[in-house]
């Protein structure tokens, strides 16, 4: 990296996709959070006020960041440079999100690497095609198609409290997420006809004559 550049981020100040520190503290924070986002640059030796403080910088300390980052799940490739005391690691956004460090799941906001809750990760999880069928949310339910008997029955047989509203029940059994809209595994438990948004949440059974399953004695269709 040349003078002019570095002197050009430097002054720019932390963004989303820079990051000063003076010394290797939390690094594995924001390499997850910008690799999760769209990648970017971690100066190390360079403080919070934009001023260069420099850093011992030896051949033991590149492995140590590359270590870190390798332990990254899953791993991240970082690159590293330097410029005299000024340690340059870049971080590439992965095509393999989401990434986590031993602390949990951070993402780039900002000027700030911030830790992820349940609901942002299933989010991210979800951006990324990468989210379980039934944690998916449905915006197209209809609050009609909720079925309150079937719920409150499960209530019963969970022994679970009715002391809170439906709404809230809902969200913290993760049926909902934070905006009420239910999630596939809700609308196949709770939906009063399931199959109108989930169409293959059918169960088929056919009976064959014999064994070569040509001939069709009789066929049903299951639905929740």
């Amino acid at each position: 990296m040349r003078k002019e550049e570095l002197d050009f981020i430097i002054n720019k100040g932390e963004d989303y996709s820079a990051e000063f520190k003076e010394n290797l503290s939390g690094i594995d924070k924001d390499i997850v959070a910008l690799s999760n986002a769209e990648g970017g640059i971690i100066l190390i030796g360079v403080n919070d006020d934009k001023k260069i403080i420099g850093i011992s910088i030896s051949n033991s300390l590149k492995a140590e960041i590359q270590s870190i980052a390798r332990n990254c799940d899953p791993s991240i490739n970082v690159g590293i440079s330097q410029y005299e005391d000024v340690l340059i690691v870049n971080v590439p956004e992965s095509a393999n999100k989401p990434h986590r460090c031993r602390e949990g799941f951070y993402l780039r906001t900002g000027a700030v690497s911030q830790k992820l809750n349940v609901d942002e990760i299933r989010e991210l999880f979800n951006r990324q095609g990468k989210l379980f069928f039934e944690e998916i949310t449905n915006p197209h339910f209809k609050a009609r198609d909720f079925s309150k008997e079937r719920f409150d029955d499960f209530l019963k047989k969970a022994k679970i409290s009715k002391t809170l509203a439906h709404e809230e029940l809902l969200y913290n059994l993760g049926i909902t997420n934070p905006k009420g809209e239910f999630k596939n595994a809700g609308i196949l438990l709770f939906g009063k006809q399931p199959a109108r948004y989930i169409p293959q949440g059918i169960i088929t059974c056919v009976l064959y004559k014999g064994n070569d399953k040509v001939f069709i004695i009789d066929k049903k269709d299951f639905k929740t």
